[in-house]
């Protein structure tokens, strides 16, 4: 009787035991399948490039291969900086920069890239990729650097050359170099904080075009001006258009006629800026 129970309590326990661990059975179905699939094109946004210049001739020429260069399609301008020097020296240097593809050839001619105790001269005429922005054609280019100088003494100096690029967009504002400085200024306006060393003046000769012309006095010629200008729209504050250009230089001052053309603005603010000087002119 004893054994009977026994078994029948055993077989009991292990239908339990077997009930317990038997595994629930669940419908499962996917919602969402995402299949990622990836193309790594990276490229470097800026080339750093050193170059070791050394000058042992009065006056002489010497070209630098730059590599390759992949530019988009879009506009690019050269900006020329002379980030220090020391010494009792005098230096004249100018260049060209050639861009050279499979289909396409463009050559930047950049005068008066530093100019070190001495006066240097160049044609007053707008320099495409240099005064203004040179449209280009997407590809890779071959880049050569080519130098001209004229020296005397000893010393060194830094000079740092920079290719910009900018996309072909269309702003409700345009800024164009058009020239060094105007034949008259009757009647025009003087910005605000213009002093008897730095000035910018504004006419507007069209319902959509006004005249800016800015002025450096700089007798010393030791150092260039870029020269940032916006246009602001003063209804939102918002900046529509923004350029650097390079100023020219003429005889003891650095000057530039640029043309701002806002056929959408009724009332617009066209701001220079150069270093630590900001001048301001409002267009009515």
């Amino acid at each position: 009787m004893v054994g009977r129970n026994s078994f029948t309590y055993v077989a009991l326990l292990i239908i339990l035991v077997a009930c317990v661990i038997t595994p629930t059975a669940f419908y499962v179905r996917n919602l969402m399948e995402v299949n990622l699939k990836g193309v790594i094109d990276v490229k470097p946004s800026t080339k750093i490039i050193d170059v070791e210049f050394n000058v042992d001739s009065e006056e002489g020429e010497r070209s630098v291969s730059l590599g390759s260069l992949y530019i988009p399609s879009g506009n690019v301008v050269v900006r020329g900086k002379l980030t220090s020097y020391e010494g009792n020296f005098t230096l004249i240097l100018s260049g060209e920069l050639l861009l050279r593809s499979g289909t396409h050839s463009y050559k930047i001619l950049m005068p008066c890239l530093a100019s070190i105790g001495g006066h240097c001269y160049r044609i007053m005429m707008l320099i495409p990729g240099y005064d203004a922005p040179l449209t280009v054609t997407e590809g890779d280019y071959n880049a050569t650097l080519t130098l001209r100088w004229s020296a005397g003494g000893v010393g060194k100096f830094s000079l740092k050359l920079v290719l910009e690029f900018s996309e072909s967009v269309s702003n409700t504002a345009s800024i164009s170099v058009i020239g060094v400085k105007p034949g008259s200024t009757d009647g025009w306006i003087v910005a605000e904080n213009s002093t008897r060393s730095y000035s910018m003046l504004a006419s507007r000769v069209s319902p959509t075009s006004t005249l800016v012309w800015v002025w450096i006095f700089d007798p010393h010629n030791v150092s260039d001006y870029l020269l940032t200008l916006e246009v602001v729209d003063v209804a939102s504050g918002d900046a529509v258009s923004e350029s650097i250009v390079n100023m020219f230089r003429d005889g003891v001052y650095w000057s530039v006629l640029v043309e701002v053309n806002a056929s959408t603005l009724d009332r617009y603010l066209i701001r220079a800026t150069f270093k630590d000087v900001v001048m301001g002119v409002i267009i009515d």
